[in-house]
């Protein structure tokens, strides 16, 4: 039976083939979680398996098998389930990897999230309320931005407002598309970085590597030894903390 929460009417039971063991309900949970479809964040309203950890955007959900977008009007733009064996892994509008659900255009490989695609062209932003800001795909002449919101630089599509100059990045808007804004949910932890944690992961066997040399050449050479091939393993672990 459907229940309403905050003006949302949730309990829609659908089957869906990217869970196809259990059916998924609509609820609403002000809570953060990550997309099992685009592996993007969301919060509030979401399809949920209520027996596995599996939550997925509505948007993603019910994504076509292929749309006509007015960011790419050139061709339609196709559904693809997983980023393997596509040219690219990022998307146009907001500059990052595609990891899971992704639109693509076979023929210019304009690559975009579920998320980006719900964009709107004008946008209300709390941050700059003065104004609507309008969505573009650079700055007005083409040059580098600054995001007024994060303060770092940019060059994919932004919003912009003419009157007062303001940029927004497209990704710092998607938190008004993925629930993240409506929630009040503001600092995401960072994701985990694959290429820090086999950096991790190569330092630890290192590590055992040299404990056992360290016993059979004596403590100060081990630490020495240890010391000159750790310097050598980056470890950077700096990832999005957007969704």
């Amino acid at each position: 039976m459907a229940l309403v929460q905050s003006g949302i009417k949730v309990g829609e039971e659908i089957q869906h083939f990217s869970h196809p063991q259990h059916a998924l309900n609509l609820i609403y949970l002000p809570y953060l979680y990550t997309c099992s479809g685009c592996k993007e964040y969301g919060a509030g309203r979401r399809y949920m398996c209520n027996q596995c950890d599996f939550d997925i955007h509505e948007f993603c959900a019910k994504a076509p098998a292929a749309v006509s977008h007015p960011y790419h009007t050139q061709h339609q733009l196709i559904f693809h389930k997983q980023p393997g064996g596509l040219k690219k892994s990022k998307c146009d509008v907001c500059g990052k990897t595609t990891n899971g659900f992704a639109f693509r255009c076979p023929t210019c490989n304009f690559c975009l999230h579920p998320c980006c695609s719900q964009l709107p062209n004008s946008l209300s932003f709390k941050g700059h309320p003065e104004h609507s800001l309008k969505l573009l795909s650079g700055s007005p002449d083409g040059s580098p931005y600054t995001c007024n919101f994060c303060n770092k630089k940019g060059t994919t599509w932004v919003y912009h407002c003419a009157p007062c100059d303001y940029y927004l990045h497209a990704l710092c808007a998607k938190p008004v598309i993925n629930g993240l804004e409506e929630e009040g949910i503001v600092n995401v932890p960072p994701k985990k970085s694959k290429i820090g944690r086999a950096a991790r992961y190569a330092s630890q066997v290192v590590q055992l590597f040299v404990d056992g040399l360290v016993e059979g050449l004596g403590e100060g050479v081990g630490d020495a030894l240890l010391n000159n091939v750790t310097r050598e393993i980056p470890i950077n672990d700096n990832d999005d903390k957007h969704g």
